[in-house]
């Protein structure tokens, strides 16, 4: 997607501030040190506070805001690298999660990874690459993209490797997904997108170009997807939150989104399509290859759509009250058929993993 093109739907709305997402874009490109980008990163915020007031779809606000979040990562790496110095050997600066996705809110986690040419044992190389990997996360952090608080982030030593080690744990993964951590490394690589090339890194993604032929792999793809449960008991309530500081609030993002991403990137791996990246183009190309019913398909793009716009407004809200935006909501205070609503969306998930299930236990031929 394209710059102008990510930023179009916000052209009619401007923040309160007076900007625009075309001039919160220029103004990252335009900082010269990290205060003046951290300035520049305060009109994200405002920008999807316009966009909802401009009834913006939520798939047309994150896609303006993952547009600047991935402007404002590459300016950060540059600013980073002026005053480093130039890197002893070529990179590629590797977003994950929702900003792969490039389905990000205010609220996401910033998950990355930092990937270079060359070999482990090059101290230079590697106290280099950890110092640019922390540098940068933590200027990002400054400007309101957190990174992972899971360790999944370019901040930590585990996130920085070179290009070969990131090969050889894909393979080993594919290999033996049973080993520690190998599905989460598969599922957070599958969402990964090269934000800034300067090496290699591209060619990692071709590690999973015929995983869709590993037939134990995709059982054990599936049924990690089956287990993101979402947030609807059996005799319809709501499941919230137990915790002390989340009671009786619904964690949107665990409860409705996980889920539905997770049966996304299931069934376009076993598709076999790896161009598709968005939740909705997963869901859509797996319809189309055969791998999910096409009804599914059309039920858990809507009900994405609503996760994503109840996400939305939550954020918003937070915004405008000058609280940091979090996931977790009362459905106690939403209009009663928005929240009869919502209750249903989680059902109409829950069926389809119901019906998704039967292909582990051989009911339906595997795809």
């Amino acid at each position: 997607m394209s710059v102008d093109t990510a930023l179009a739907p916000a052209t009619p709305a401007a923040p309160a501030t007076g900007e625009t997402p075309v001039t919160v874009h220029r103004a990252i490109a335009l900082a010269q040190d990290f205060e003046q980008l951290q300035g520049a990163a305060q009109g994200l915020r405002a920008t999807v506070v316009a966009l909802q007031d401009a009834q913006a779809s939520s798939a047309e606000a994150t896609a303006v805001f993952s547009t600047l979040a991935d402007a404002l990562t590459r300016r950060s790496i540059e600013l980073s690298i002026s005053e480093l110095g130039p890197p002893p050997c070529p990179l590629s600066w590797v977003t994950l999660g929702s900003h792969g996705r490039q389905e990000a809110m205010p609220g996401s986690d910033m998950d990355s990874a930092l990937a270079w040419e060359g070999d482990e044992d090059q101290d230079g190389a590697v106290r280099y690459m950890r110092a640019l990997g922390s540098r940068v996360t933590g200027v990002l952090a400054r400007c309101g993209l957190s990174a992972d608080k899971r360790g999944a982030t370019a901040g930590e030593d585990l996130f920085v490797r070179p290009v070969s080690s990131w090969r050889r744990i894909f393979r080993e993964s594919i290999k033996d997904p049973r080993s520690d951590k190998g599905l989460v490394v598969i599922s957070l690589f599958l969402d990964g997108r090269v934000l800034d090339h300067r090496g290699s890194a591209l060619d990692l993604q071709r590690e999973f170009a015929g995983v869709r032929h590993r037939r134990g792999l995709l059982r054990l793809m599936l049924a990690l997807a089956l287990a993101n449960k979402p947030a609807v008991g059996f005799m319809r309530d709501f499941v919230l939150d137990r915790s002390a500081e989340h009671r009786g609030l619904l964690d949107i993002k665990r409860g409705g989104l996980l889920p539905v991403t997770s049966i996304a990137r299931y069934a376009s791996l076993a598709a076999g399509v790896s161009t598709a990246r968005s939740t909705s183009e997963r869901l859509s190309a797996a319809a189309a290859a055969g791998t999910l019913d096409c009804e599914f398909s059309r039920t858990l793009r809507d009900d994405f759509e609503l996760f994503q716009g109840l996400r939305l407004e939550h954020h918003v809200s937070q915004i405008e009250r000058g609280t940091e935006p979090d996931d977790y909501l009362d459905p106690a205070a939403l209009p009663r058929a928005m929240r009869r609503r919502l209750r249903d969306a989680l059902r109409e998930v829950r069926s389809v993993q119901k019906r998704l299930s039967r292909q582990l236990s051989g009911e339906i031929a595997f795809a």
